[in-house]
């Protein structure tokens, strides 16, 4: 009877809300069972090696997962988890050892290499030729899940030597070291420290300091001693054979703890240990020296030098999940039919809104009027786009015609085919033959310049070096800070980035604990509500911030009111547009006179993708990439975030689209980070997979034609258009089985199943979990599968898997005949007959194939009366007694 409260409970764990699925919990399995890998090596990691062709070079490769390695999960730094720099210390002595080196003699870590649940990595190993100074060594990770153009990231590249330096003074042998005083080594593993360590990487077990020189000994857990002798050294062992820097007076500069850049001199070890005793000894401000045996006091591996550096939050985060939008020349179209396009009057007016509402009532009509299946509406912009190469045009009836192209792209993922977006440098040249040529390669979205035809495509984006703005001098206003991208990113901005002086405003009062919250960790913070969208309103509000004091602005507020194409009204349009898009042209007018450091405007990847049931949000959205690219044109650097779904926030609620995962808190936090430095005016953070982009059976957009390889969609086409030839030849009840499995197929797709066999046919799609967005999909999964033109309303009209299918056949074939089994034919006289065997009885004396064929071939009459030579009791036959039977005069067979 008890009432647990279970948001006490959760409180600063990170755990957060899930949605449950459409359909009822299941007791099915869904991971795969990963064999054990089969190569040359006998490594955790590792399982080839291989001698490369040109020189003296060898190349060790394998995989590593936190499915297959599930213990590197418990080191996580920020809430990543990242492999120990230790693991690639140790790949580097698998190295040595593969070619007779004994020493490293120096490695110098690079970009972590962060592990998700849902992949993992490749990796390799490259020992380069020798030279006088030895072999360089490098080691180097991708995805599993990567495309073939996506880079290989570099972790970590050092010199193998041949020869073994003298050892290290003295030995380990009087344990424990006379004189030390002892640690309380508990404090490493306290839980709020930037390193979570979990069982598998608490290996310290007692420490002792004695004139700054610390000793340490750590024991490898026992889940990780069966891996031991595959490595040269166990990662976690080592690993935690440094955790006692962090209770050394030199292991921490300022607030940020120390870990391993550098390590120089290194011994290969040549057994194996789960028990160390460790020595380490100051050797220069930010550098140690290491001396570690085994529990006997035998030296097992030395460090001449370990150069340590500050932990950075955040460098885990690459670029795999940054992209942006690169604009390159149409393809030349193949010979074939030239597409049937219709010309939408190129828009008048600079208000968004207007302009918007009158293009959304023209894409609701031609979406409802009957057309022929490949004739596209085109809508016609100027400056809505802008290349590398263009100058900025007019801004505000630039941003209007973009909020087109955003509201466009949302229309063209609900209705694939419908509609083409096309911006123009010159309304009076003639530019409609290449458009008609880029059309027929497929492209759905064409910026024509000086004659020419370049189409979109998202490309990696690749973070700077260099930092990000210093939030800590200015006055940050973050507006929307009531919502919850909001209130994360101020807490970042305090606790990360030094941020002491906050303006939040938000159309509601902020939280009471948000404010106390930022208090306590050190700044200052102004809470006003205000109307963003009221000019003179936020005016007020920034008149408040001392002329000579640098502002920083993140515009984070925001509202969503989604409908699905021919659901959505002008007042969509207001309700979505105000906060977003108004707000900022605001805040672009307002702050051209001032010292502004950073302006970086929160976005959404739906104004670049499209995205179903959000035509007004990715109007809205788009209306601020372009306002990014004209202010950063204009002198004025800003960055548009362009964010894929979070796990929180508003975006929490959006169905998953196939091939992106929602970001988690530290994910999208560290993407924030990385994103400032990349140099671009609108980046898109997201977690996409191009992999399971490229297996959904919708076609691949255009769009990420350079992420995911694939045939053009006329391909697709054709495939489709055979559809129904390869059902034709089948009797009725194998053609509706058929269809029955593809539509099964794809509801589970759309709904998240694991596969067709948990969809009920008879079951009403409603109760299935369908909604507009989800009968959208599963419309246009089943028009690229069949080459049909099949209506949005399609679920409504046929409410379950069963009535569809009779749909979808009588689309295709007309009503439905009888199954009956064809008549049979006459035929000639020099037809072939086979008769294979004779099992039973017949009537007409026939007892061979001979005797059958004669009656065939002769039409003689065959008719017998009741056979009396069966065995059977003819008298219980009487049809006068109870059970009888009776026949009627025309042979029995």
């Amino acid at each position: 009877g008890a009432n647990p409260h279970w948001d006490h409970y959760f409180t600063n764990t990170g755990a957060q809300r899930t949605p449950l699925p459409t359909y009822p919990f299941q007791h099915t399995r869904y991971w795969m069972e990963s064999a054990a890998p089969a190569g040359t090596l006998s490594h955790p990691f590792l399982d080839t090696a291989l001698g490369l062709a040109d020189g003296d070079r060898f190349l060790l490769t394998g995989s590593l997962s936190l499915t297959e390695h599930r213990w590197l999960a418990d080191h996580a730094v920020h809430g990543d988890v990242l492999l120990p720099g230790t693991a690639f210390v140790e790949l580097a002595m698998q190295a040595a050892r593969h070619v007779d080196h004994a020493f490293l003699a120096e490695l110098t870590l690079g970009a972590p290499l962060v592990l998700t649940e849902d992949t993992g990595v490749h990796v390799q190993v490259l020992v380069d030729g020798p030279d006088a100074g030895g072999r360089v060594v490098s080691v180097f990770s991708r995805p599993t899940n990567a495309t073939p153009d996506e880079p290989w990231t570099k972790h970590a590249e050092g010199r193998l030597v041949a020869a073994r330096p003298a050892s290290a003074d003295g030995d380990l042998i009087v344990w424990p070291p006379t004189g030390a005083t002892a640690l309380d080594v508990d404090a490493c593993y306290t839980e709020g420290s930037e390193r979570q360590y979990g069982p598998a990487f608490q290996g310290l077990h007692r420490a002792w300091v004695h004139d700054d020189v610390l000793f340490a000994e750590v024991v490898l857990g026992e889940g990780q001693a069966a891996d031991a002798d595959g490595f040269a050294i166990h990662p976690a062992l080592l690993d935690a054979a440094l955790h006692p820097l962090g209770l050394a007076p030199f292991g921490r500069t300022g607030d940020a703890p120390l870990v391993p850049f550098a390590w120089d001199d290194v011994a290969v070890p040549t057994v194996s240990t789960r028990q160390l005793r460790v020595r380490i000894s100051p050797v220069a401000p930010e550098a140690v020296s290491l001396l570690i045996a085994d529990a006997s006091g035998a030296t097992v591996l030395e460090v001449g030098r370990l150069t340590l550096r500050p932990l950075q939050r955040g460098a885990g985060q690459g670029s795999r999940s940054l992209f942006r939008t690169s604009w390159v020349r149409s393809a030349p179209p193949a010979p074939g039919t030239e597409p049937a396009l219709v010309w939408l009057p190129h828009p008048a007016g600079d208000d968004a809104v207007e302009s918007a509402a009158q293009t959304l009532a023209a894409l609701q009509q031609w979406v409802g009027d009957e057309h022929a299946a490949d004739t596209r509406l085109v809508v016609l912009t100027t400056g809505s786009c802008l290349l590398d190469t263009d100058a900025p045009t007019e801004t505000a009836r630039s941003l209007t015609n973009a909020a087109l192209w955003g509201m466009t792209r949302s229309a063209q993922s609900e209705h694939p085919d419908r509609f083409v977006l096309v911006d123009v440098d010159d309304l009076d040249a003639d530019w409609r033959p290449t458009v008609t040529a880029a059309v027929a390669t497929g492209e759905t979205q064409i910026a024509i310049r000086r004659g020419e035809a370049y189409v979109p495509r998202l490309v990696r984006a690749v973070p700077g070096s260099a930092a990000g703005p210093d939030w800590s001098s200015a006055t940050v206003l973050v507006t929307g800070a009531t919502g919850a991208l909001g209130g994360l990113v101020t807490r970042h901005l305090v606790v990360e980035h030094g941020a002491g002086e906050l303006l939040l405003t938000a159309r509601r009062p902020v939280p009471t604990e948000l404010l106390e919250e930022l208090t306590e960790a050190g700044a200052h913070v102004t809470s006003v509500v205000c109307d963003l969208t009221d000019r003179a309103d936020l005016a007020a509000v920034l008149a408040a911030v001392p002329a000579d004091r640098p502002l920083a602005v993140v515009h984070c507020a925001g509202a969503v009111d989604d409908a699905v194409l021919v659901n959505q009204t002008p007042e969509h349009l207001e309700r979505v547009f105000a906060p977003k898009a108004t707000a900022a042209w605001h805040l672009h007018e307002l702050t051209r006179g001032r010292d502004v450091t950073a302006f970086v405007l929160f976005s959404s990847a739906a104004a670049t993708l499209g995205s179903p049931g959000q035509a007004n949000y990715a109007a809205a959205n788009a209306y601020l990439d372009a306002l990014a690219h004209h202010r950063t044109t204009t002198g004025h650097p800003t960055t548009s975030l362009a964010w894929g779904p979070w796990a929180t926030g508003m975006a929490a609620t959006v169905a998953a689209r196939a091939g992106v995962r929602p970001l988690r808190d530290a994910e999208g936090l560290g993407l924030f980070d990385a994103a400032l430095t990349a140099g671009a005016p609108v980046i898109v953070p997201m977690h996409l997979d191009a992999h399971a982009v490229a297996g959904d059976h919708a076609p691949v957009p255009p769009l990420l034609r350079a992420l995911v390889p694939t045939a053009p969609r006329r391909a697709a086409d054709r495939a489709a258009d055979g559809f129904a030839e390869r059902l034709r030849p089948m009797t009725p009840t194998d053609r509706n089985a058929a269809l029955l499995a593809l539509v099964r197929t794809q509801v589970a797709a759309v709904l998240g199943h694991s596969g067709p066999q948990a969809v009920d046919s008879g079951r009403a799609f409603s109760e299935l979990g369908f909604d507009s967005l989800t009968s959208v999909e599963l419309r246009n999964r089943l028009n690229a599968s069949t080459g049909l033109q099949l209506p949005s309303t399609l679920v409504f009209d046929h409410p379950n898997a069963s009535a569809l299918v009779d749909h979808l056949r009588d689309t295709m074939f007309g009503a439905a005949p009888a199954d009956i089994a064809p008549a049979a034919g006459i035929a000639s006289q020099d037809d072939p007959v086979v008769v294979v065997g004779i099992g039973c009885r017949y009537p007409g004396g026939v007892g061979s194939a001979e005797d059958l064929w004669r009656i065939v071939v002769s039409g003689a009459d065959a008719v017998t009366g009741f056979p009396q030579d069966r065995g059977w009791d003819l008298a219980g036959l009487d049809p006068a007694r109870p059970g009888g039977s009776a026949t009627r005069e025309g042979g029995f067979l």
